[in-house]
């Protein structure tokens, strides 16, 4: 258990996602349980909803939970 913990955090693996028209670099795994984002939809045009627990992350403010302050770390990739 420990081990897949420390990989977890280690892992820095991201995806692109695209929202309100615009690109976003995350991180691939929520910071909660370590789902897989690939699989997350967009609300709102700008909140990126984990699938497993449905944790939203506001993409247009880097990402951040709207529940607690964790992060996927959102980088717009175009200017708006």
């Amino acid at each position: 258990f420990c081990q897949k913990l420390l990989d977890f955090e280690d892992d820095k693996a991201r995806i692109v996602v695209n929202a309100g028209g615009l690109k976003y670099a995350v991180r691939r795994l929520c910071p909660h349980q370590g789902a897989d984002l690939t699989h997350a939809w967009v609300e709102d045009d700008r909140y990126l909803v984990c699938p497993r627990h449905c944790w939203r992350f506001d993409l247009r403010h880097g990402g951040t939970c709207d529940k607690t302050k964790s992060t996927i770390d959102a980088v717009c990739l175009e200017e708006d």
